[in-house]
């Protein structure tokens, strides 16, 4: 190859290889605006948007433990009611047990009295 020729072959090299570097540099661009977002919109990309989703799932976490806690309370109130109304009945049927057993008892007595 004679000179002309290498520069000629060495000039389009040259080209080729400042496309394909254009090239590269708009797909970083596009993957750092997709990342990063772009400072026109200012809408944080990607990576705002994770940090939104991380917020958003602490924000949730809180609200769960509220109301687990409120849960467990009124459970534990619940339970505090109920042992109550089986204090209740039990008081029920033990006042009841012994005015049947007085009422048999003085049948018993005037019936055996005769």
């Amino acid at each position: 190859m004679d000179k002309e020729q290498q520069v000629a072959v060495t000039q389009s090299d040259i080209r080729e290889i400042k496309r394909d570097v254009t090239d590269l540099s708009m797909k970083v661009n596009e993957v750092h605006a997709a990342l990063i977002g772009s400072s026109l919109a200012k809408d944080g990309g990607m990576v705002q948007r994770l940090m939104d989703c991380e917020q958003e799932v602490e924000h949730v976490k809180e609200k769960l433990v509220t109301v687990e806690r409120t849960m467990q309370e009124k459970i534990e109130e619940a339970k505090r009611a109920n042992l109550k109304s089986e204090l209740y009945i039990k008081i029920i049927w033990g006042l009841g047990g012994s005015i049947c057993a007085g009422v048999f008892t003085t049948i018993m007595y005037f019936y055996f009295k005769k």
